[in-house]
């Protein structure tokens, strides 16, 4: 169910005089599309389930969200991880709750008509976790798996410093560890394009072009969680994808079940290093979505 604004705005209101008769305005004030329909949802007595689009940043909780998704919404109504890449072009998107490891390119075509989050982490606790959990994997699956099985922290930090020319294995990793939040904001993976020579990489842009693209970008997206509040962060998203109070709190694939390496002073130079844009675009979605975050939850409990 996704009604148009003016409808959704009016149901708020609506509802909101029966509990406000004297200020029906004040609910409803400073709230976006996403809240009115919890509003809406919570004094109205309305029923929707939201459409998704979720972008999996790697190492962000995200398949905590998967297993989630699967149990509300139905396992064959959601796509997650490599589902875009491995299922026939254009199927993906046709599930209710499409999620994946793709770009803001990939998902930038169903903003509008679907409600749109991401996750972001602490950029070094999200190297060391991305690092632990390709070490124990296999090897032979993918070059991050393999280039983690055989080098220390220091070396795989290595793969994603900022080159133009590189073997094949190295540029495969770069584009996983070099400010890898940045670039999935700014554009990321996404489908190969037809009827040209190539797609664009990373390596094509310069750094603030990354960090001008990515910070745009976060401010077209609904939510924006952090792992490091997941639990708060994910309770918000579940009332605002219609689906009620959230019970429990989901936890998989969580890094206490990987290799947790010594991180050395050098170590943490090194991934402050090639995490610096990563950094910047942290700081920037706290800022804006502690605010959002504030409305919701001021208006949740009547504050």
């Amino acid at each position: 169910m996704d009604l148009p604004w003016g409808d959704l705005l009016s149901a708020v209101h609506k509802a909101a005089a029966r509990v406000a008769p004297l200020h029906p305005h004040i609910l409803a004030f400073g709230l976006g599309r996403s809240e009115c329909l919890v509003a809406a949802n919570r004094i109205g007595g309305m029923t929707a389930l939201r459409n998704a689009i979720f972008m999996h940043t790697q190492k962000t909780a995200g398949t905590s969200i998967i297993h989630l998704a699967r149990a509300r919404y139905g396992e064959d109504n959601v796509a997650s991880h490599a589902d875009w890449l491995s299922l026939p072009r254009g199927t993906v998107e046709e599930k209710a709750f499409v999620s994946g490891h793709f770009g803001f390119a990939f998902v930038e075509r169903l903003l509008g008509e679907r409600y749109s989050f991401t996750f972001l982490r602490d950029p070094i606790d999200r190297i060391i976790s991305l690092y632990s959990f390709c070490r124990s994997q296999p090897p032979e699956k993918y070059a991050i798996y393999r280039a983690a099985s055989r080098l220390n922290l220091e070396e795989f930090i290595a793969l994603g410093s900022r080159f133009s020319e590189t073997p094949v294995e190295q540029f495969q990793c770069h584009s996983m560890i070099w400010n890898n939040q940045a670039w999935q904001l700014a554009r990321g993976w996404d489908y190969k394009r037809e009827n040209v020579d190539r797609d664009p990489i990373i390596l094509d842009y310069d750094e603030n072009d990354i960090f001008k693209l990515a910070k745009a970008n976060l401010e077209k997206f609904d939510y924006v969680g952090f792992t490091e509040t997941f639990a708060q962060d994910i309770g918000i998203i579940h009332q605002n994808l219609g689906l009620g109070d959230l019970q429990s709190v989901p936890h998989s694939n969580a890094s206490s079940r990987e290799f947790q390496p010594a991180l050395s002073p050098r170590a943490l130079a090194a991934i402050k290093a090639v995490t610096q844009l990563d950094q910047e675009i942290y700081a920037f979605a706290k800022k804006l979505f502690r605010r959002r975050s504030r409305r919701f939850w001021n208006f949740r409990f009547g504050i």
